[in-house]
């Protein structure tokens, strides 16, 4: 058996040889300290912005987890020149730089990333075979975003995170003679990555679809009502090929589309400063949870991520996928 081994202050990341797409396994790690200079959101749950409030930006990102490789993504950057992404925090990823991955169309706000398959060391140039990390990244016409890394290299779900951003502050729509401030209506787009846990797993996959969202800004009083919906679903190898069928097949019922997404409608799921966390329902299937802020004055759009919580691949026995995908909407 081929076992290398890698060996850093913080981590132990053993090689093991198996067949499918997973060739690593990442052990339990111990308690992991957090980044300093931001603090855990009461309405979230994730560490980013210390003091957040409705007039400045807002960064959030996924925690780090005893045991898993999640919140791994410390920092990521986009050079809009260059069309490349950087992310800060993750090994063997190509020197941290992500070109576009035009295999896939994943919409018009939102687009893929690859990070490169060699790096060189520096002294010999002699190439270094690099693990399969994608990033999918969106950006709202203010600037605000989101950024989403997974990796489909380990025989569990290995390392990754993601990320999002307010660019700047938000206020809500203008009240009426009567006090109201009525509803209002988002649409847009939700893609995002799909990785696995066991061995034979297919690595990663790419996922879309559209996105409605409704927010009620007069009931309920503290926290508003928020309800959405994620439709027209499709899956995509990590090649662009669509395999929404063979995905949706392997669900139980074998049905002939993915079920949709729907946001759990119930009190208290915003705040003072804009941001936004509930739970997500997608039929019997799956659950998970949301995690968004609102932009722009008279809250003009939403940025933000859906977390799916793991359930078994129907494709492969053993095998359990996650959905992790961000949108971007727009009032209109």
């Amino acid at each position: 058996m081929f076992r290398p081994v890698f060996i850093s202050a913080a981590l132990v990341i053993t090689l093991t040889a198996c067949g499918g797409g997973n060739p690593f396994r990442e052990p339990t790690p111990g308690p992991i300290p957090e980044p300093g200079g931001d603090v855990t959101s009461g309405i979230t749950g994730l560490p980013g912005t210390a003091t957040p409030g409705a007039g400045a930006p807002i960064r959030r990102r996924e925690a780090r987890a005893s045991g898993t490789g999640n919140g791994y993504v410390s920092d990521v950057s986009y050079n809009a020149v260059a069309d490349t992404f950087t992310v800060e925090g993750l090994a063997f990823d190509g020197g941290n730089v992500y070109r576009r991955d035009r295999s896939v169309n994943l919409g018009s706000e939102i687009s893929a990333y690859a990070s490169d398959a060699l790096a060189y060391d520096p002294t010999t140039g002699s190439p270094i075979p690099q693990l399969t990390h994608r990033a999918v990244y969106g950006k709202a016409a203010s600037g605000s975003y989101f950024a989403i890394v997974r990796t489909g290299a380990y025989v569990d779900y290995g390392f990754g995170g993601f990320v999002y951003e307010r660019a700047g502050g938000f206020s809500l729509p203008p009240a009426d003679g009567a006090g109201k401030r009525g509803q209002g209506n988002f649409t847009g787009e939700y893609a995002g990555l799909r990785d696995f846990s066991g061995p034979g797993a297919p690595g990663l996959e790419f996922t879309r679809g559209d996105m409605r969202m409704a927010i009620d800004f007069d009931d309920f009083n503290d926290g508003h009502g928020v309800n959405a919906v994620i439709s027209n679903r499709r899956v995509y190898d990590i090649n662009g090929a669509d395999i929404t069928a063979v995905v949706a097949g392997a669900l139980p019922g074998s049905p002939a589309a993915l079920p949709v997404i729907s946001f759990a409608i119930g009190p208290n799921v915003t705040d003072s400063s804009g941001e936004m966390a509930g739970r997500v329902v997608v039929d019997s299937t799956a659950a998970g949870n949301y995690y968004a802020v609102l932009g722009g004055a008279g809250a003009t759009e939403v940025v933000g991520i859906i977390a799916l919580t793991p359930t078994p691949d129907g494709r492969t026995t053993g095998v359990t996928v996650r959905e992790t995908g961000g949108f971007v909407l727009t009032r209109n």
